[in-house]
């Protein structure tokens, strides 16, 4: 079915990039025992790898390292290097895709003394650099293992271990992150130009605002405190090589956050929110209430158990939380697209034009953002999901940015369509938005219709035919010929658009003869 494409689309397009844990590149450990120490990171060609050894007491240690390459970004995960050093000590072969280089270094320890570990062949033909041990020779990931022993058979380990892994240039930032630190200060220019806009707007027309006018506002700044906070994460893993956890954890908070908001946003604007209906109805407020609860919820569990494990990880409970915030997605998808389509039937049989028009070019974005979505997630699929070995991973930094740029696209589109203005009052709700039937309302109601005005714009209003109506309202009823001889103005009828069709057909149930859309 058609409409269930483009609600799958659709879902696709509000599940937006995955902030995963930075990788690091400074790692300190006390050893205190024979280890063997195993880090992992992709780095660029001419990276360096430093050791630095802090001993406590006075020992003779021996030390052996192991670097492994893959132009395979997803090779390591899940691997530790004691298997690749266990193939490198009984002469095994290394798998497909890979290179390595290896060593080996006696080291006499001197308490409260440090100690460098070089090799001489990392080193040749450039300047001398203490504790440079090993230089990368190729893009990709890398593993590294570094095993520390006693050289002598009785003796007490008691040594700290600190290794860099630094790029050419002297920064940290790992290869598969290197770009997202411009992305993130390039968003943060879009959304500070988007916040400053929406904000110089608002004051000018503050007398005008519609409801929705202030989420689409808060939606901007929590978009803006997102990036700023991921801008300040990069970078400082750029120039210090670590970050705090709880800074990343607060980042995905903020993240979380402007998703449950954005779906929400969503899901009223769509439901008429402050255009064809003044406020939501209580059971309407309590049931966004309720989503907004549980998706928040299921987004922060999912979110923070990802943030937890670094990329291309993947763990049982990180799909067990996935799949019930994919199902809550779906079923706020299918109400958007539902309540869409019936806020474009509601506008239309009222012959509102401005506000029908509104509608019609929303749905169509929607539309187009979702054959889009649908093509990047072939292309996406196609590129990373297909193949066993990723050695396209520098455009892995598209596939997560793609969807923050579209959801900035989305919103400066909704900036256009809401934006404050001095014709709210045209797009507001007003009594010519009551509703065409209500089983509530007297008898006495009478329904005016054929109201002209200036732009064209013909509407249905109810009005109470009470004791108290206004004086300037009461006259002597006409006779019958003169009601018959008063021209009447009918407006232009509205033709329905494709999402308008499908989504009350997609709504109107298999048992109904006549779809609702059809019955006008």
């Amino acid at each position: 079915m058609y409409w269930e494409t483009v609600a799958v689309a659709f879902l696709l397009f509000l599940l937006e990039p995955c902030n995963c844990l930075p990788e690091k590149s400074i790692w300190d450990t006390r050893i205190t025992s024979k280890s063997l120490l195993d880090m992992q990171k992709s780095m660029l060609v001419s990276s360096d790898v430093y050791i630095r050894i802090y001993c406590h007491k006075d020992s003779s240690i021996s030390v052996s390292w192991l670097l492994v390459q893959s132009p395979c970004i997803e090779m390591f995960v899940g691997l530790d290097a004691a298997v690749y050093m266990t193939k490198l000590e009984r002469n095994m072969s290394f798998p497909q895709y890979t290179s390595f280089k290896s060593g080996f270094a006696a080291v006499q320890c001197n308490q409260s003394t440090t100690q460098f570990v070089e090799s001489a062949s990392a080193i040749a033909g450039k300047p001398h650099v203490p504790g440079l041990l090993v230089r990368t020779w190729e893009d990709g990931a890398y593993m590294f293992g570094f095993k520390v022993q006693c050289a002598q058979p009785e003796c007490d380990l008691d040594l700290d271990v600190h290794v860099e892994m630094r790029n050419s240039d002297g920064t940290y930032l790992s290869a598969v992150e290197y770009p997202f630190l411009p992305f993130n200060g390039i968003m943060v220019l879009f959304y500070l130009v988007f916040v400053l806009i929406w904000l110089v707007l608002t004051i000018m027309y503050w007398h005008t605002l519609m409801r929705i006018q202030f989420y689409i506002g808060l939606v901007l700044i929590l978009g803006l405190w997102e990036h700023l906070t991921l801008t300040a994460i990069y970078g400082n893993l750029q120039t210090m090589g670590t970050v705090s956890p709880s800074a990343v954890y607060f980042a995905e908070l903020i993240a979380c956050f402007k998703r449950t908001l954005a779906r929400l946003l969503v899901l009223i604007a769509c439901l008429g929110y402050g255009v064809t209906i003044p406020n939501l109805s209580k059971i309407w407020f309590r049931r966004c209430l309720a989503i907004g609860s549980v998706y928040f919820i299921l987004v922060t569990m999912e979110g923070m158990t990802r943030t937890h494990y670094p990329r291309f990880h993947t763990t049982q409970f990180l799909l067990a939380t996935l799949f019930p915030l994919m199902c809550l997605d779906a079923a706020i998808m299918w109400w958007i697209f539902i309540y869409l389509a019936r806020t474009l039937r509601e506008t239309r049989l009222r012959h509102s034009s401005i506000k029908h028009k509104l509608y019609r070019n929303f749905s169509y974005v929607l539309v187009v953002v979702s054959l889009v979505s649908v093509a990047f997630m072939i292309w996406s699929i196609m590129s990373f999901k297909r193949h066993f070995c990723i050695e396209n991973w520098r455009l892995l930094w598209i596939n997560d940015a793609f969807w923050q740029t579209l959801f900035l696209v989305i919103m400066a589109v909704i900036i256009i369509m809401w934006r404050p203005t001095a014709a709210n009052r045209e797009y507001a709700y007003s009594l010519l938005d009551a509703p065409l039937f209500d089983a509530n309302e007297n008898d006495n109601e009478v329904l005016l219709e054929n109201l002209s005005y200036p732009d064209g714009d013909s509407n249905n209003i109810r009005t109470r035919n009470a004791g108290d109506t206004d004086i300037r309202n009461q006259s002597q009823e006409p006779t019958a010929n003169e009601q018959n001889n008063v021209p009447r103005v009918v407006p232009p009828g509205i033709r329905p658009t494709i999402v308008e069709r499908i989504g009350i057909e997609a709504s109107s149930g298999p048992n109904e003869q006549q779809p609702v859309w059809k019955t006008d």
